[in-house]
């Protein structure tokens, strides 16, 4: 799955659909797709996930360019999606 095609399937942004392509690839830059193997054990991890643990991934969706916080811009750029 490309991430064109994962922003469709989860009906988002391309914001965040770079960010959940990134997520899903284990963070490899050069990744095109994501396996199939990759994309079923990353949604079976995200519900097997308690509150915490949930919370951690969202954050990581918010933390674009992956420095462990979010800028305003960051969370300018997502919230201005909706």
């Amino acid at each position: 799955m490309d991430s064109k095609t994962l922003e469709i399937f989860f009906h988002m942004s391309p914001i965040w659909g770079s960010s959940l392509f990134k997520k899903f690839s284990h963070q490899n830059e050069d990744a095109k797709f994501i396996s199939e193997n990759n994309f079923i054990k990353a949604v079976l991890r995200y519900f097997k996930e308690g509150s915490e643990e949930k919370l951690k991934f969202i954050f990581c969706l918010y933390d674009l360019d992956s420095s462990k916080g979010v800028s305003f811009n960051e969370l300018l750029a997502v919230v201005q999606i909706y």
